[in-house]
């Protein structure tokens, strides 16, 4: 299994800061903007997220606003962008500062179910999270076709069997995109 890592993507978001907001005329204090990136495949699941400016941002949310399921199974928080969930983050309580999911897997999205999902291509991989208790600073690693293996993959996570990778990731993503800082 970790053998597979060399197709692991990273990417780093973070809360800007208000000279950054200002000049960049963000407004919302729920967005987070990806600052880094280790693509070595070239992996397009998220370059839907990507807007004319070439910045790629998200926004965090509570899932019960939007997501209608029984309390426990309910997520943590949520990341949407372009009026679609990327993800709801799951944790465990012993398990503070790391989450996982995964994209939405239905072809067609909606209340209605009449929106094509963007995401469909990608929906058995699975995301890794590693996040500050302020989710002002979010890692998300996306391991291609990983959904299946979400337990195995999210305990070694916990236990620090992938601190070394994560590392080497972070040590060789560049700027996403440039905020000038």
């Amino acid at each position: 299994m970790e053998s597979n890592f060399k197709d692991w993507i990273y990417f780093k978001f973070q809360s800007l800061p208000q000279e950054v907001r200002d000049k960049f005329n963000i407004k919302s204090s729920n967005r987070i903007d990806c600052i880094r990136v280790y693509n070595p495949t070239g992996h397009k699941g998220l370059t839907f997220f990507v807007n004319n400016k070439n910045q790629l941002f998200l926004y965090k949310a509570l899932p019960k606003s939007f997501i209608h399921t029984d309390i426990r199974r309910q997520a943590d928080w949520t990341l949407i962008g372009k009026s679609i969930n990327l993800t709801s983050v799951y944790s465990y309580l012993h398990a503070k500062g790391f989450g996982y999911g995964n994209p939405p897997y239905s072809k067609m999205l909606g209340s209605k179910k009449n929106k094509p999902n963007p995401l469909f291509t990608w929906k058995d991989d699975l995301y890794l999270f590693l996040y500050n208790e302020e989710l002002t600073t979010i890692e998300l690693i996306v391991i291609p076709n990983g959904k299946s293996l979400w337990n195995t993959y999210f305990s070694k996570l916990v236990n620090g069997d992938f601190d070394k990778i994560i590392q080497s990731m972070r040590d060789a993503s560049k700027p996403f995109f440039d905020y000038g800082l």
